[in-house]
């Protein structure tokens, strides 16, 4: 595709050079004009030059390639011949310039004009002829390419297997499951399950014959590797947890797209498999089956011709599966092998190997990973008596080996003491630093990959130095640990071990324990609490208790700088989840424990110390944290000690988290909301807002938000003395499209707690009359200087509260039961009094509640048109109950500035579900604009209120209705998803996600005939990702995580590298170095979108 792009460059080059000799070509009847297209001609061949150069560069490493070096030589040939014509046209028009008497050249003209025109324009015709001839030429390969590419990409992948390098097969064993495999008479059974004690070779043999597979299989072979995590060892909801995640990693490498698979339980993942097997031929390979339930599974899904090929060493798996061919693998299958494991991995030839090589060989059992660990401990050694050695070790390790008691129903666990003792064997033979690296990994849970950051912070606190790569590659090569290969989508390398080392690993416990956690141990106090965080999240059971209790104790202990070491490292910890199920289970964990400590560390003077806490409570704390330990922090002096952290802290990172706690604790203590407000810095709360560093914009206006709605009028009046309106104007005017976009939404929460000060704000500084604005900014700025809040209903404003609640009754009763023509009369006239409520009269919005008006309006859009006497067709029967609904929608725009009394009430008289539901009425474009109207104005006012109810109404089927909109390509639908995005935060995000929205707005964006609506679908997915990069309420870790989410499903969809590269640099620029947090938006984020509906549509009611 790289190449193909490269040819387009060319392309599109020689296009724009056939245009200026066109241009040359009718200025050869003009001589006048010649001498500037000429020059236009000079400048596009020096730019194709370089358009030449740079190819040649970028596609450097594609130059193997016959076809892309052919075509760019011969644009190289083109463009010298071009040039070569250009200058011999160039020196016959500069001839008639000449100088000499007036008449003279006259004449002069006349004759070069006769002469040199009909050369110069066989010139033309010459450069215009090679023109065609290469673009044609290339356009074809270029169009025959693409279409290729169009059919391939519908093609389902040959997917193959990787055999273990360096593996020597059981020749017989290998023959015999190729056999079963390509047996295909109706008597033949769909699994083949190879049975084998641990480390026989069973994963390298089944690799084997895959990554060849019988050419039955035509779409080649998967291998999923399963593993004891995932059986009912650990309790069978872990177990179908563990086992639903496997079968969706399955159907990514099948080709099923994340967003398909993203959520699914264990039995809609089987369901997903079961149908994208149906008609496929592929040998799946099941490595260290557990359970008989999953192999029955994979046998029961049907309309398919593949092949599962499973091992196991678990002997009960072995005797209970029934409906499968079984395959043996013993000491006597691999005997044949030993010698040549042996020397493989101690790098010996046969003459080097002792005498004592076939005695070692008969004691190891000739167990292929025994032989592979002594093989690594002896590498290179040829002394005799170090192989004796080696063997009496070996006996000795193997008598006083301790195996566990699960695996003693194996028929051969007598040799599982010999495989214990290679690995005790390997460890003596270790140096010091990798002895007790192999020992601290017993204090791990190996059920699932473990991050290097993890191992890294263990090595640190054993050995204060940098080796740690170079000593966990060597346990790489002694076969005891694995580093497995970073994805596109993994931030670190992650590291797991052979289920029998990990079996090895359980008897070291006490020694890892020891080593790690005791008192007495060879790390100092400092380093274990830097790994105490790490091991509570990554230890096994019984690590993780004493690592809770360490944590606890290390908090009542009489030092400072341990709490803030421990606090340090559990914002580490935090900053390696992956997902965000992993994200929350962290945080959670952590809160629970450090949470009711951290406001007596606030009592304590370290100044280190109170750092660490605002770093660990700004990226562990929920709201439900908040809600519990807000007032013990206020009681404990933390405004006091974050405040100072704000004004006098080196680390930007540090004093951003601690104004992002100040603004959290005045937002949760209410009482003392004044209190806390004036420790708050805000001068230097609103330092922090840099207009030049993006990454610095989501965190401050976040904070400064959330001080607004703390301190309302008078916390804004204080903001923007603080200086925080030059602050947003820098960002209007010079700031990048996301930043404007920031600023415009802090402006918009800003007014609504208080106005003054940013009516104030756009009077004083000019802004809206200054060229450098955009006029995006600009019209979404206007409508805030908007303050004519005129009304009929001001005559009536003297009348008595009762008077005005019977009036409001009387309309209400007409707007329920009267004729279509008196419901639409009384909208109209109920207008001015909800105009009057939206500008803030108490008095009159109490009246309103107090009626049935807010049901009344929601039974409107609920009510389906019905024939009625009067009416003279169905047709004028269903655009004037459409009206009506239109009516309504504006009517509930103008009670959602009722604030969240109103909101409350249209919740629960489903005005949200109705809204969704009217969206979706195709009969009536303008129903559906005004639908969207009023559910934007609800969205961005009652905001997670609105959304939650988006997300779980309805049955649960209306965020499908909107999707379902997308889908058939109404606009409205693409800006529902933005204001549920923007305003919605991590649920909706993760909900959409879930649902594809993702690859539905790639459908789109190739398909824009599809477009209703008047709209564009154009960068819909860099929009969205933009979007996700403003949402409001969360940390810096949910924010990389939702982003990597992002990026995976983009990765999944997107076929244009252009595109993918500005989703890419759009979540960079949005959230650098993963040091964003969501900023809290009040107003609508998107303007332009209120005002192309609401705007638009609002005659449809004389409001």
């Amino acid at each position: 595709m790289e190449a193909l792009q490269a040819v387009a460059s060319l392309i599109q080059g020689a296009q724009a050079l056939l245009q200026g000799v066109e241009a040359l070509s009718r200025a050869s009847r003009d001589l006048s004009e010649a001498p500037q297209k000429i020059a236009q001609l000079e400048e596009t061949l020096g730019d194709l030059t370089k358009l030449h150069a740079t190819l040649l560069h970028n596609h450097s490493s594609k130059l193997h390639h016959p076809e892309l070096l052919a075509q760019l030589h011969s644009f190289e040939a083109l463009i010298r011949d071009e040039d070569f014509q250009l200058g011999r046209a160039k020196k016959l028009v500069l001839f008639r310039r000449r100088k000499g008497p007036l008449k003279m050249k006259m004449y002069l003209n006349v004759v070069v004009t006769a002469v040199t025109g009909d050369e110069l324009s066989e010139i033309v015709k010459s450069m215009n002829s090679q023109l065609l001839e290469w673009i044609n030429k290339n356009s074809i390969k270029a169009t025959i390419a693409k279409a290729f590419d169009k059919t391939a990409e519908k093609l389902t992948s040959y997917l193959r297997v990787q055999a273990q390098p360096g593996y020597h097969p059981v020749a017989s064993k290998a023959r015999k499951i190729r056999a079963l495999l390509e047996d295909e008479t109706s008597s033949s059974r769909k699994v083949v399950l190879i049975h084998g004690l641990s480390g026989m070779g069973k994963s390298c043999l089944a690799r084997y014959v895959a990554a060849d597979p019988p050419k039955r299989f035509v779409h080649g072979a998967v291998d999923l590797l399963l593993g004891q995590g995932c059986s009912r060892r650990s309790g069978t909801p872990q177990y179908h947890s563990r086992l639903a995640a496997k079968l969706c990693h399955l159907l990514r490498v099948l080709g099923r797209k994340r967003g398909e698979i993203d959520g699914l339980d264990l039995e809609e993942a089987c369901q997903v498999l079961q149908e994208t097997l149906l008609g496929r031929s592929i040998l799946v390979v099941l490595d260290d089956v557990w359970e008989p339930d999953i192999i029955a599974r994979f046998t029961r899904l049907y309309d398919n011709e593949c092949r599962f090929l499973a091992t196991t060493r678990n002997q009960a798996v072995y005797e209970t599966t029934t409906e499968a061919e079984k395959v043996e693998i013993g000491t006597e299958d691999v005997s044949e092998l030993s010698r040549g494991i042996l020397m493989q991995h101690s790098q010996l030839s046969e003459e080097e190997l002792p005498a004592t090589t076939e005695l070692l060989i008969q004691r190891c059992g000739h167990h292929p990973l025994t032989l592979a660990v002594l093989g690594k401990a002896l590498f290179k050694e040829t002394r005799p008596e170090q192989w004796d050695k080696a063997l009496d070790d070996l006996s000795t390790y193997a008598a006083q080996a301790p195996v566990p008691v699960h695996y003693l129903n194996d028929k051969e666990a007598e040799s599982a003491a010999t495989v214990f003792g290679s690995f005790d064997y390997s460890l003596h033979a270790m140096t010091t630093h990798a002895r007790d690296l192999f020992l601290s990994l017993a204090a791990l849970c190996w059920a699932t990959p473990i991050p290097e950051p993890c191992l890294e912070a263990i090595w640190q606190a054993l050995h204060q130095d940098t080796t740690f790569r170079i000593v966990s590659s060597k346990l790489c090569d002694s076969s005891l640990l694995k580093r497995s290969s970073s994805s596109g989508s993994d931030t670190f390398l992650h590291y797991t071990v052979h289920d029998m080392v990990a079996l090895f690993l359980e008897t070291k416990t006490e020694e890892s324990i020891a080593l790690l956690l005791k008192e007495h141990s060879l790390i100092h106090a400092e380093s274990r609490a830097a790994i105490v965080p790490w091991l509570y999240r990554f230890g096994n059971r019984r690590i993780v208790k004493l690592a809770e209790d360490s944590l606890v104790e290390v908090f009542w202990s009489n030092s400072e700088e341990l709490p803030a070491i421990v606090l340090w490292n559990v914002v580490e910890v935090l900053s390696t989840s992956s997902t965000m199920a992993e994200l929350e289970a962290a945080s959670i964990g952590f809160s629970r424990i450090l949470g009711p400590e951290l406001a007596r560390l606030f009592l304590l003077g370290f100044e280190d110390l109170h750092a660490a806490v605002a770093r660990c409570v700004a990226n562990c704390f929920a709201r439900s944290d908040y809600e519990r330990h807000t007032f013990a922090l206020v009681q404990a002096g933390a405004p006091e000690k974050l405040a100072v952290l704000v004004r006098n802290h080196e680390e930007f990172h540090v004093r951003r988290d601690a104004a992002m706690v100040l603004a959290r604790l005045a937002e949760f203590r209410h009482d003392a909301c004044e209190e806390i407000m004036r420790e708050v810095p805000l001068k230097e709360v609103v330092e922090l807002l840099d207009p030049r560093a993006e990454e610095t914009h989501n965190p401050v206006i976040d904070s400064l938000m959330t001080l607004a709605r703390a301190g309302e009028e008078v916390a804004v009046r204080e903001i923007f003395l603080a200086g925080a309106g030059k602050k947003l104007e820098e960002m209007l005017l010079s700031g990048s499209e996301i930043a404007q976009q920031r600023a415009i939404v802090a402006l918009k929460s800003f007014h609504e707690l208080g106005g003054s000060s940013v009516q104030g704000f756009l009077r004083g500084s000019g802004i809206l009359l200054r060229r450098e604005l955009p006029w995006q900014a600009k019209l979404s700025l206007e409508r805030l200087t908007v303050l004519d809040r005129k009304s009929s209903f001001n005559q009536r404003s003297s009348s008595s509260a009762p008077a005005k609640r019977h009036w409001i009754a009387q309309k209400v009763a007409v707007l329920r039961d009267g004729s279509e023509i008196e419901q639409l009369r009384a909208i109209q006239e109920l207008a001015p009094a909800m105009e009057r409520a939206e500008a803030g009269d108490p008095q009159l919005l109490d009246s309103i509640l107090s009626t049935s008006l807010i049901e009344v309006l929601a039974a409107k859009l609920d009510q389906a048109a019905s024939p009625s006497p009067a009416s003279s067709s169905s047709r004028q029967i269903k655009h004037a109950s459409n009206r009506i609904k239109s009516e309504a929608c504006f009517a509930l725009v103008k009670l959602s500035a009722g604030g969240s009394r109103c909101i409350k009430v249209m919740i629960k008289a489903k005005v949200v579900d109705n809204l969704v539901v009217a969206m979706a009425c195709s009969a009536s474009s303008a129903l559906q604009e005004a639908a969207y109207s009023a559910l934007h104005n609800l969205v961005f006012t009652g905001r997670r209120l609105v959304t939650d109810q988006i997300l779980r109404g309805g049955g649960g089927n209306l965020v499908d209705r909107v999707l379902g909109l997308l889908d058939a390509g109404f606009q409205i639908g693409l800006y529902c998803v933005q204001d549920l995005v923007e305003i919605g935060g991590k649920d909706c995000i993760e909900r959409l996600l879930a649902a594809r929205v993702v690859e539905r707005l790639v459908a789109l964006e190739g398909n824009s005939s599809r477009m209703i609506g008047g709209g564009k679908f154009r960068d819909s997915v860099v929009e969205f990702a933009k979007l996700v990069g403003k949402s409001s309420g969360l940390s810096a870790q949910e924010h990389r995580v939702l982003n990597s989410q992002l990026v995976r499903h983009a990765r999944a969809a997107v076929k244009d590298p252009k595109q993918m590269g500005k989703i890419t640099s759009v979540l960079k620029t949005s959230y650098e170095r993963g040091e964003g947090s969501g900023s809290g938006s009040s107003g609508s984020g998107s303007g332009k979108r209120r005002n192309s509906f609401a705007g638009s549509h609002s005659s449809a009611v004389n409001f």
